[in-house]
């Protein structure tokens, strides 16, 4: 399910760049379906600022939209990424 939801994301990424009235209706249909998916696995996570190779390994999982996250981060259990000021806290 979480691949799922990471399909989605991508997806709502590709389309918000895009110009064009087709493409924003499949960016309005793929933010639709990835808050939806996410409000079940408990997901809140801005996609826009993570770099390729993201492996998500449970659900509860909150990362602010200021986050940038590196390639290949892989977040375990109950994260929550906060950025404040230009340190970035890690709570688990």
């Amino acid at each position: 399910m979480i691949g799922i939801w990471q399909y989605y994301s991508r997806k709502t990424d590709y389309y918000k760049q895009k110009a064009g009235v087709f493409a924003k209706l499949l960016y309005l249909f793929f933010i639709c379906l990835r808050n939806r998916l996410g409000e079940k696995l408990c997901l809140e996570i801005s996609t826009e600022n993570i770099a390729p190779g993201l492996l998500i390994y449970h659900y509860n999982n909150v990362v602010n939209g200021g986050s940038v996250i590196g390639r290949n981060c892989r977040l375990h259990g109950i994260i929550v990424l906060v950025m404040l000021d230009l340190m970035i806290c890690v709570v688990q």
